[in-house]
């Protein structure tokens, strides 16, 4: 009977403490302090529920808060460059974030094919949020914006 008691006793321990959740729920928003040298300023904003993501909003603002993803003379030069734009890879970049594994930690998003750089930028962001979710520190974070002569 003791036995058994003590099997019972380490099962609801362990499914226990499967359940406890790594991150507190909240919206996190991450982003850059200030505009970078093409005049834009990466943000993400991230829901998270029980450990999992569920809805993700990645852009750059300008300085009259207009979204990358909706400037289409950008969206143009960009396709004509190097053929996908911020209306094509913004959508690609918010659903990996939201297909992102987090546990047991953090797995860098797919890196979008014409869009390397607002990938790692969206890794780095992400990164930070989820930082601050495990404290539940719902709030505005702020990154010091990269010097444009060491980004990558």
């Amino acid at each position: 009977m003791k036995k058994t008691l003590l099997i019972l006793v380490a099962i609801v321990f362990a499914v226990t403490a499967c359940n406890k959740q790594t991150y507190v729920d909240g919206t996190y928003s991450v982003k850059y302090d200030a505009i970078d040298s093409h005049g834009w300023q990466a943000f993400v904003e991230f829901t998270l529920v029980e450990d999992a993501i569920t809805e993700a909003s990645y852009d750059y603002y300008d300085a009259n808060m207009n979204l990358k993803s909706e400037d289409t003379a950008y969206q143009s030069r960009m396709s004509g460059i190097v053929g996908i734009g911020p209306a094509d890879y913004t959508p690609m970049i918010n659903a990996n974030i939201k297909a992102a594994t987090i546990l047991p930690q953090f797995d860098s998003i797919d890196v979008v094919t014409g869009a390397t750089h607002s990938c790692h930028t969206a890794n780095e962001l992400v990164k930070a949020g989820l930082d601050a979710a495990m404290d539940g520190e719902p709030t505005v974070i702020e990154l010091v914006q990269p010097d444009p002569m060491v980004e990558e």
